[in-house]
C-alpha cells in the first residue's frame, strides 16, 4: 500500500529532565499515566510541530514504550 509511512530513525537522543508521555503529538492528546525518566536514551521516530516520537527500552515495564514528548526535553546524541 503506498501511502503507508515509512518509519525511518532521525535521532538517537536522551531525555533532559523527567518529561510527561502523550499519546500522539500535543497536550491535546492523553497523557501516558507514566512519565519518561531524566536520562532516558532512545530513538526519535519523527517530529511534529516540536513534538517527538521517541521510542525508548522501559525496565521497569521490561517492553519497549513509544510516546511522544515535547522535543525541548530532549538533546540529540
Amino acid at each position: 500500500v503506498s501511502s503507508v509511512r515509512t518509519e525511518s530513525l532521525q535521532a538517537i537522543a536522551e531525555t533532559t529532565r523527567n518529561t510527561a508521555a502523550y499519546y500522539g503529538p500535543g497536550t491535546n492528546y492523553s497523557k501516558h499515566a507514566k512519565a519518561v525518566p531524566k536520562n532516558t536514551t532512545g530513538i526519535v521516530y519523527w517530529v511534529e510541530n516540536g513534538w517527538a516520537q521517541l521510542e525508548f527500552y522501559d525496565r521497569t515495564q521490561n517492553k519497549l514504550r513509544r510516546v511522544w514528548i515535547n522535543e525541548n526535553d530532549l538533546v540529540l546524541q
